[in-house]
């Protein structure tokens, strides 16, 4: 299970739904994704009620990037079209949204998932990405 430690906070169980708390943790409530399993989730630091998430049929299938904006009531698939391994979200500017693909891709988009751009690394794959000020870094393996 993965906490966020944020004004809401939200619990992720692998095969489950989001829960979500507005009370620090002493009360939980559905927010969302219910029987599918998630597998990241990340929160946008400017504003918490905007969440993306990997959602797949497992914990290891990760085949949809799903958002909310409205802390979980409602979500709306994204399409990046790249297979999704990791995800980054720039804290300066949380419109940009990086998902980092098994075979040696990157999807980039300005608008919150709206509209993407791509570029390949030759020889790499990522597995984790994280956004800085200086730029995206990429933790990754050689292929």
């Amino acid at each position: 299970m993965r906490f966020v430690a944020l004004s809401l906070l939200l619990a992720v169980p692998c095969r489950a739904e989001v829960l979500a708390s507005s009370d620090g943790g002493k009360t939980w409530k559905p927010a969302g994704l219910s029987g599918k399993a998630i597998d990241e989730i990340v929160v946008d630091p400017k504003d918490g009620k905007t969440v993306y998430a990997f959602v797949g049929d497992d914990c290891m299938n990760r085949s949809e990037l799903q958002k909310t904006a409205d802390a979980g009531k409602t979500w709306t698939k994204l399409e990046p079209d790249i297979e999704l391994n990791c995800l980054a979200i720039d804290p300066a500017n949380p419109q940009e949204l990086w998902v980092g693909g098994r075979e040696m891709s990157f999807a980039r988009s300005k608008d919150g998932g709206k509209s993407w751009t791509h570029a390949e690394m030759k020889g790499i794959a990522a597995k984790a990405m994280m956004v800085a000020s200086a730029g995206v870094t990429a933790h990754s393996s050689i292929a």
